[in-house]
């Protein structure tokens, strides 16, 4: 059951929403906080780091965009959002938890309870909860696909003793199964998963592409924009695939470091990273091997070279 699937992201009392991607979840939070407030536009406040692609359905929404800026750590700076409190005060106030590291949410949590905002934890880089994460928002999403061999999936956990004390009950009660059609967007087809399995399949045999798109390290892609979008439920097939793997995450974790030491040696006997001007960041589950610079040139010419390797 979905309710099976969601247990190992699950504390006492919460509830679990499976959608495709995360980007869905975050829209279904401001439909949401809509219906609830009655607000004629969603006031979502998002940090100034945050992925371009899930904020697409957010615009389709007319929901009104800010960023508040984020500190070298990743945590909100407090100060500037206590100035942006002049313009506006947010109905959905999202914290990230930057490729899997915890971000510390307790200032977050008085934060929101102060201005009567719902208070979303992103963990989409988290495999798995652990002391900290999903622990003080509202709202928490996880996205199981992007750290799994499957074709979709993310998971919106709903949390009674946020901030705001949601009532996980009422959230059921509201019509989320069409809300691609109340957003006029096209949706990919009900294939795409098992397009997905072919191309993995085609993968372990090693027939991988040949053509690569690279990228320079200063680019700015954001202005791509999504043309189409992966249909909001999770599809029947990754629903079977996860439960497959939901007794063995563990192993995922214990992979998932070992692939973590092998880069870092790799790089290390590479010559690529000087330990004077760069580290890897440990992570409890990696989501990817993240390097951390003190210059930016050091970081673009290590860029380089592994787009070369």
């Amino acid at each position: 059951s979905d309710n099976d699937l969601a247990s190992p992201w699950l504390r006492d009392g919460e509830k679990g929403y499976w959608y495709s991607r995360s980007a869905w979840a975050l829209f279904a939070i401001a439909k949401y906080r809509k219906i609830v407030k009655g607000n004629e536009r969603v006031q979502v406040w998002l940090p100034s780091y945050f992925c371009n692609e899930p904020i697409g359905l957010l615009r389709k929404f007319n929901a009104k965009i800010s960023f508040y800026p984020v500190l070298y750590n990743g945590y909100p700076d407090f100060e500037a959002c206590k100035d942006m409190l002049n313009n506006c005060k947010p109905d959905l106030f999202v914290i990230v938890h930057y490729f899997g590291e915890l971000t510390d949410t307790r200032e977050s949590f008085t934060f929101a309870k102060n201005n009567g905002a719902w208070l979303i934890e992103d963990a989409a880089h988290v495999l798995t909860p652990y002391d900290g994460i999903g622990e003080n928002g509202d709202f928490v999403f996880y996205s199981p696909h992007k750290l799994l061999p499957i074709p979709d999936g993310s998971l919106l956990v709903i949390r009674p003793i946020g901030p705001s004390g949601i009532n996980i009950e009422d959230f059921k009660y509201h019509d989320f199964e069409n809300i691609e059609k109340e957003l006029k967007v096209r949706t990919k087809s009900s294939c795409t998963p098992y397009i997905w399995l072919i191309k993995r399949f085609l993968q372990k045999i090693g027939k991988v592409s040949l053509t690569r798109t690279t990228m320079g390290f200063y680019e700015n892609d954001h202005g791509k924009g999504m043309k189409e979008y992966i249909r909001p439920k999770m599809s029947l097939l990754a629903k079977k695939l996860l439960a497959i793997m939901i007794n063995n995450l563990d192993e995922e974790i214990i992979k998932r470091r070992e692939n973590l030491n092998g880069w870092i040696k790799y790089l290390s006997l590479s010559g690529l990273i000087k330990n004077n001007m760069s580290q890897i960041i440990e992570i409890k589950t990696p989501y990817l091997a993240v390097l951390n610079f003190n210059k930016s040139k050091d970081a673009n010419s290590v860029f380089t070279a592994l787009q070369n390797v």
